[in-house]
């Protein structure tokens, strides 16, 4: 039992370098025009689930605790015309899809992987005034390493990789290739709200 455990992961952790490589090289003229259609789906469904869930009780609580504290005017929250900080922005718009439970859904995974991935790529592609086919076919993306997940663009170097923060605080990590074995592509950021307005 536990050599088909570390078999499977060892499975998984060929599978995330391989899905890290193909997103690294993916260029927008490359993608499908049904890829591009599915991906604008996904984020019409999105913002019509945030649109119903924007006045739910708990989404309203949810904006209001944030908005008291406030925070840099740098991505917008749905339906209450108020900017902060990308991370209170991305939480806010995910509580406000995901409340009435009509959000996507991956049935085999028992993920909702929609209120997470594009509330996170609208707040960080609105921050960074990045267009839709940027955040589409660009190296940006939502990473794990042990137990953080970051959203970061990813260049590749020899012998390396380096996630950059468009955050300028945040100094770049390189990774060794021994390091990337520890780092897992979550999702990649797929579109911004600037292209929404």
């Amino acid at each position: 039992m536990l050599l088909e455990m570390e078999s499977k992961v060892i499975q998984m952790r060929e599978t995330t370098k391989e899905l890290a490589a193909f997103s690294a090289n993916l260029e927008y003229q490359h993608l499908p025009p049904e890829v591009v259609e599915q991906a604008k789906r996904c984020l019409l469904d999105f913002i019509g689930v945030a649109l119903c869930g924007a006045h739910d009780h708990i989404a309203v609580k949810i904006f209001e605790f944030f908005k008291k504290f406030g925070g840099t005017e740098e991505s917008s929250i749905l339906c209450h015309e108020h900017k902060t900080a990308a991370p209170v922005a991305a939480l806010v718009n995910g509580a406000m899809a995901h409340g009435l439970e009509l959000d996507d859904g991956h049935i085999v995974g028992h993920v909702h992987p929609g209120v997470t991935a594009i509330p996170a790529a609208l707040a960080v592609g609105e921050r960074m005034g990045a267009s839709g086919k940027d955040i589409l076919a660009g190296s940006i993306y939502a990473v794990g390493i042990d137990d953080t997940i970051m959203v970061k663009r990813i260049e590749k170097h020899p012998g390396k990789l380096v996630l950059i923060s468009d955050n300028k605080d945040y100094e770049p990590l390189y990774l060794s290739q021994s390091e990337m074995d520890g780092v897992r592509i979550i999702g990649k950021v797929v579109w911004i709200s600037r292209d929404v307005r």
